[in-house]
């Protein structure tokens, strides 16, 4: 299964745009390391780390919310499932009268 072109150019866009952030940040840090900082290039290193952590972070949590909401949304949809079954079960219980089994789904699942 493919993501399509509309995700693509989302994909892309956003690899352009990161490339031309640090692109324009590039000259600046360089000037700023051979004038300030003596030539030593940790701290544009440092900088640069810090500032590529943060969109990572960004699109980690991102990626632990839409699981969470993806499981949500499989419990909501399981458990609205089991209320319609058990709704069916004891309404054809109680029409036809039967009381053979009469344990609601819950019950049988051991939530109680």
């Amino acid at each position: 299964m493919s993501f399509g072109v509309e995700t693509m150019g989302r994909v892309l866009g956003c690899a352009y745009t990161i490339a031309a952030v640090f692109s324009l940040l590039e000259y600046p840090l360089a000037v700023w390391t051979k004038s300030y900082a003596g030539g030593d290039y940790l701290y544009a290193n440092v900088l640069v780390v810090l500032l590529g952590a943060v969109p990572m972070y960004c699109v980690y949590s991102y990626g632990k919310m839409a699981k969470a909401d993806r499981r949500d949304y499989r419990y909501e949809t399981t458990k609205s499932l089991l209320s319609d079954a058990e709704s069916a079960y004891e309404f054809n219980s109680t029409t036809y009268g039967s009381t053979a089994g009469t344990e609601t789904a819950n019950q049988r699942m051991g939530e109680q």
